[in-house]
């Protein structure tokens, strides 16, 4: 399990972030990507992902019911109604069109998503020799994988938002 002082790490970052938007966000981003190059430091994908969804709306995929679930089966309209979200007051928006705007960056996005690959590959064929048993290895990759798919399919849903237009609707808004 994460360490709860991480978790409680990450998500005040998060939250300041979100709070102050002004503040410079690419240190942060600099930082992922270049400790994501070291595939033991998969922790740092709580980050993003904290980031993403306290900071940019987005929440994450693991936790849906099972009407959230037979939606996303559905056509664009009702994924939207489901899992789009709506702008809460503790949402700030120029908080979302400032983690957008680093996002659409090439510099930050292409490495970040090809991190993320590259640990959830690793986390099926890489065989960590210090772990003592089979089964606590299966159980800490089987977490680790499904850990990389939700930040990617999380931040794969935050830029589609950008691409969607909503974004647009936002700047409007401020």
């Amino acid at each position: 399990t994460l360490s709860h002082w991480f978790q409680y790490l990450s998500r005040f970052t998060a939250i300041f972030f979100r709070t102050y938007p002004n503040t410079e966000l690419r240190g942060i981003f600099y930082f992922l990507v270049h400790t994501l190059k070291n595939p033991a430091n998969s922790l740092h994908l709580f980050l993003l992902q904290e980031l993403l969804t306290k900071m940019g709306g987005v929440s994450s995929l693991d936790d849906l019911s099972l009407q959230q679930l037979d939606a996303l089966g559905g056509g664009d309209f009702l994924r939207k109604n489901i899992l789009m979200y709506s702008i809460p007051a503790k949402l700030s928006k120029k908080a979302i069109l400032r983690l957008h705007e680093i996002l659409n960056n090439k510099t930050y996005i292409l490495p970040l998503l090809t991190m993320i690959g590259h640990i959830s590959s690793l986390s099926i064929y890489y065989r960590d020799q210090a772990l003592d048993t089979q089964h606590t290895f299966v159980q800490v990759q089987a977490k680790l994988y499904d850990q990389a798919i939700s930040v990617f399919l999380q931040l794969i849903h935050f830029l589609r938002l950008g691409a969607s237009g909503h974004l647009f609707y936002l700047q409007k808004q401020c």
